[in-house]
C-alpha cells in the first residue's frame, strides 16, 4: 500500500552558501529514488542514498524547490520506513510503520531564504 507524507521546511542562510541536500536511510532494505526540483532548469536526481549539491542559496529563493521520493521498503525484518533528509546539516526524519504503508511517496517542500 502506497501512502504520501508531505513536509514543509524553510531553510535561511547567507547569499553565497552553497546548499546541498542529502537521503539517508535509517531503516534496512530501503530503496527509491529522490527528485529535486530547483529553479531553473537545473533539477537533480538521488537513487537510493547520496548528496547532491544545489547551488547558492540566493539561487534559489526565485520559487519553492519540491523534493519528491518514493521509498519502498520489502525487507520482512523492518517494521518501519525510516529515512531522514539533510538541507545542509538541517534535519528532516521521516517515518512510518509498514503496517500503514511499505511504499512511500514523501514530498518536502522547501522555502529557501536569504539572511
Amino acid at each position: 500500500m502506497q501512502k504520501t507524507y508531505i513536509y514543509r521546511h524553510t531553510y535561511a542562510a547567507k547569499p553565497d552558501t552553497d546548499v546541498s541536500f542529502k537521503v539517508e536511510f535509517i531503516s534496512d532494505g530501503n530503496f527509491g529514488s529522490t527528485f529535486i526540483n530547483v529553479p531553473g532548469e537545473n533539477d537533480k536526481t538521488i537513487d537510493d542514498e547520496g548528496e547532491c549539491d544545489l547551488g547558492k542559496i540566493e539561487g534559489l529563493t526565485a520559487e519553492r524547490t519540491v523534493v519528491a521520493s518514493n521509498f519502498f521498503n520489502p525487507a520482512s525484518q523492518e517494521d518501519t520506513v525510516k529515512v531522514k533528509f539533510f538541507i545542509n546539516n538541517d534535519e528532516i526524519e521521516h517515518k512510518n510503520l509498514k503496517s500503514e504503508a511499505d511504499d512511500v511517496m514523501i514530498f518536502v517542500i522547501i522555502t529557501f531564504e536569504v539572511l
